[in-house]
Order: C-alpha cells, then structure tokens, then sequence
C-alpha cells in the first residue's frame, strides 16, 4: 500500500494490493475542520481545567469508530478514499456531549464503558446513511444518535454534559471565546447565523415567561433548584447549550435553504424546546428536550421540502397568496398572535413543575427535638478542613459559627436516628432524614436492626457529586467511633447534608470514604 501522485490521476491516491483510491485530504477551509477545531479546544480544557467526566480512550473511542465507519463506507460508495471529516466531527460531538454514571472527574485514562461512546457514534453516524427522505438526510447525526441512547439508557446510566461547568474564570472565558467566536464565524460563512440566533432569542424570551412564573429545575451541580431569573441566566449562558446553538442545530445538511426559512427553523426549534422544558423538573429532561425539539423539527423540515410543494400547487391560487401584500400581512398578523400563543402554552405546560416544587417547599417538617423530647445529644465534631467550594455552595458555611450549628444538626440528626431505630418509630425519622438516607433507616427500624450511637471528634467539609439528578451534596467526613450491640469500634463516615430552608439541615445519604466523587 502505498499514496502516490501518478501521472494523469487525481493529486492524490491510494494503492491498496492492485486498485488505486483517489485521496481527498482535508482544508483548513472545510467548516467542518474548523468546528472539529473548537470542539477539540472544549475537550482539552474539560481535561485539564473542567474535570469533564469523560476519559481520553472514550473520546478516541467515539471519534475512531466514526472515522473509520466513514472511510469504509466512502471507499465503497464512491470508491474513493476522503478525509472523514463529518464524522470526526461526529464523533466529536458524542464525546464530548455523553457522560456515563459512575465515571468520575479527572480520570483520563479509564476505559470504562468505551463500547458505549463508539457504539453510540456509530449508531449516530449510521442515521447519516439509513434514515433518508428522498435521498436527503433528515437528521444531525449526533443530535439523534445521542437523544436515542438517552431515551433508551435513562438518566441512571447516561447523561448529557452539563448545563454549567465551572465557577467563571480563566478557562471559562477561553471556552466563551471559543465558542461563540467559533461559532459565529463559521455559521456566518454558511448563512446559518441569522437561525442561531433566532433559536437563542426565542429560548431565552420563552424561558423568561417560564422564569417569571416560578419554575425550577435540580441540577447535578448545584445543592439547590435553580429558579426564576437564574433559571432564564443558566439557558442564555450555558456552554453546552451555545455549543448546541452554534454546532449542532446549524447542521447544514439539515438546515431549509432561505433566510427566511432558516429564521423559521431557528425559531421553531426554540419554541418546541420551551413546550417541551417547560414540565422538566430535572436539567436532564431540560436537556432532553432540546435534543427532542431539534429531532421532530428536522422531520418536519424533512417532510416538507420532500412534499410540500406538491401540497402548496394544490391551495386555490397559491401566488396570490404568496405576493408580498397578501403574505406580509398575513405574516404581520399572524407573529404576535403566535407569540402570545407560545407564551401561554409555555406557562400552562410549566405548570405541573411548579406545582411539584410549591409542594416540596410547602411541606413543614416536625422540629426533631419536638419529636423526640429528652434524647441526648453529643457535642458536634470539630470542623477541620473546609473545602474550596463550600461555601460557593452554601454561603452561609463560610462562617465558623454557622459551621458549628451544622456540627451540632449532624450529632442531633444523628441521636434522633438512633432512637428511632431503638423505639423501632420510623415517624420520627422524616424530621431529620430525606432520600436515600431515609430509606436506609426505615429499612433498619423494619428489620429491627441495632441501633448505633456516634461519636466524633473532629469533621472535614467538601463537597461532592452523590449521582442522579438530586444535585451537589454537602458531605461530612467525620472521624469518631461508632458502638453498636455493646462494641466500640473507630470509624469514619461521610455524611451527606442538604440544607433544608435556612435553619435545618437533612441527612440524605452516607457512604464510606472513597465511596463518593468529591469535588472539592
């Protein structure tokens, strides 16, 4: 095998045993080269700045088997032998959008679960190919692929990448830079600007209306909601959802030729995303539904230009209505009325989330030295080590007195857990115990379990990722021991505490240390 320049052939080409391959090397000019560019630049800065929890191997992993999918089927097909780039691009976008539980930051080098991003970019890639209207592709490749292993795999297995990466800094203006200069100069060069930012226009006016009338969603890093005006600031700003603006709704294989069709696409794609947000309670169905959004309005594009000027030569004089006059007006008309339209829908739709969030914040739990009168409680531990992102999460935690009142909810949350697993009362539980934690306990006082008396000395704060869609927890690394049926043992526990309101801490977990991703 050889790559020579015969005389009388193309510049390039390709022996393989007695056939010669034409070779169709890349451009700097090819856009799809340059957004290959920005995407790498995200990918190295999540690996040295970010903690993405994504490894090295599972982004080779995607972008390879898309590779070589494409050069096999291009070879094939064309009998050619041409740079991959849409798949590389492909493949691109698959590591970087796809995160599978368990995996944790800062872990470069895991193969964990590699078969999955390389069958998830073969399975996007595959639509290129497969699921065609008169042959036009129909989908953005990753876009589809991806929403298909979320929908199937469900959020305890896989999840897309996060809404917000990092506090801004540095790395964060960098990837800003990146992104939206990227961005907007590549899309500018294909006539795709103007879609891009009647998609952000339409999110972030839409995502306004649902922001003002009280909706929230649980992150998985935050250790609360986010609500009201910083729900409409997170869907304007986030990273991930610029990088979903300008790299994967602009696809132009699947973009309407037009401006005016273009504004269109952008516009629809952001209202359906709005109506179908508007119930997620989770930034995992927030994400869902961009993904979804963009998939039903490529089919819809798809149908239309396959059938629709079949359908329009059928309307009663269908020039007259598309004259200036007529259509102006009728477009006149028509725009606030379907924005009005838009703005109720969103606000009706949105409504079963907030009614679910007005509960949780309605509910008023029992005072637990109210329902457990005369226990004793031991002193808290001594707060040690704060880590950095403490009180980013919890202001309140930067001050040493309101970490000692944090201490002391441990021990008391801690002592009512141990008389309710020895009055065999599960009731007493809900004042100091939620999720995971709760159910742990109530399992215990069923199966008439011992009950466990702690004792610490001193504590360490920090705070780590416990999985799912609940957010960031608070934990607590609490050295002691703990006696149990009569036996004093040394022990150290993480204790995982949201805080409930200002003044009431829950604990809503526990783990052994090492157990859990601490993020700092």
């Amino acid at each position: 095998m050889d790559l020579t320049a015969p005389a009388g052939m193309a510049p390039r080409s390709l022996r393989i045993g007695r056939a010669r391959y034409p070779v169709d090397l890349p451009s700097i000019r090819d856009a799809r080269l340059q957004s290959s560019f920005v995407v790498l630049t995200i990918h190295v800065l999540g690996q040295v700045a970010f903690g993405f929890r994504v490894s090295v191997p599972q982004i080779v992993s995607a972008i390879g088997a898309c590779a070589v999918l494409e050069v096999l089927v291009t070879a094939r097909r064309r009998q050619r032998v041409s740079w991959p780039a849409s798949a590389i691009l492909t493949g691109s976008g698959v590591g970087l959008i796809l995160r599978i539980d368990g995996m944790r930051a800062w872990d470069h080098w895991s193969w964990r679960g590699w078969y999955l991003y390389a069958g998830t970019a073969v399975l996007s890639l595959a639509t290129k190919y497969l699921l065609r209207l008169r042959d036009r592709q129909i989908f953005n490749p990753s876009n589809v692929g991806l929403l298909i292993v979320f929908l199937a795999l469900g959020s305890t297995r896989v999840e897309p990448l996060d809404l917000w990466w990092t506090h801004f800094g540095t790395p964060m203006v960098i990837a800003y830079v990146a992104i939206t200069l990227g961005g907007v100069l590549i899309t500018h060069r294909l006539a795709l600007l103007g879609m891009a930012v009647a998609f952000w226009v339409t999110l972030g006016a839409g995502s306004a209306v649902l922001a003002s009338s009280g909706h929230c969603i649980t992150t998985n890093w935050s250790t609360r909601p986010v609500c009201d005006a910083d729900f409409t600031r997170l869907l304007l700003t986030s990273p991930e959802i610029l990088i979903f603006t300008f790299f994967m709704l602009t696809d132009p294989k699947t973009a309407p030729r037009g401006a005016l069709r273009r504004l269109a696409f952008g516009s629809s794609v952001g209202a359906l995303s709005l109506m179908l947000l508007a119930p997620a309670r989770t930034e995992f169905a927030t994400k869902i539904s961009l993904f979804g959004a963009l998939t039903i309005v490529c089919v819809l594009r798809a149908l239309g230009a396959a059938f629709g000027a079949d359908l329009v030569r059928r309307l009663p004089h269908p020039r007259r209505f598309a004259s200036g006059d007529v259509g102006g007006f009728a477009v006149g008309i028509s725009l606030p009325a379907v924005a009005g339209v838009l703005a109720l829908t969103v606000a009706q739709l949105g409504a079963p989330a907030r009614t679910a969030f007005a509960a949780v914040e309605s509910v008023v739990l029992p005072d637990p030295r109210s329902a457990a009168p005369g226990i004793a409680v031991d002193d808290g531990p001594r707060v040690t080590t704060v880590g950095s992102l403490v009180s980013e999460v919890d202001p309140q935690l930067a001050d040493e007195g309101q970490r000692a009142a944090f201490s002391d909810a441990l021990m008391l949350g801690l002592a009512v857990e141990e008389e309710a697993v020895r009055a065999r009362n599960a009731e007493l539980l809900v004042a100091v115990d939620h999720g995971s934690r709760l159910a742990e306990l109530r399992s215990a006082v069923a199966a008439n379990e011992p009950p466990s008396h702690y004792e610490f000395s001193e504590a360490r704060l920090y705070v780590v990722r416990a999985g799912g869609q609940g957010g960031l927890v608070v934990a607590v690394e609490a050295n002691g021991t703990v006696t149990k049926v009569g036996a004093t043992t040394k022990t150290t526990v993480v204790f995982g505490v949201r805080r409930y309101r200002n003044d009431r801490w829950l604990i809503v977990d526990s783990w052994a240390p090492g157990e859990v991703e601490v993020i700092r």
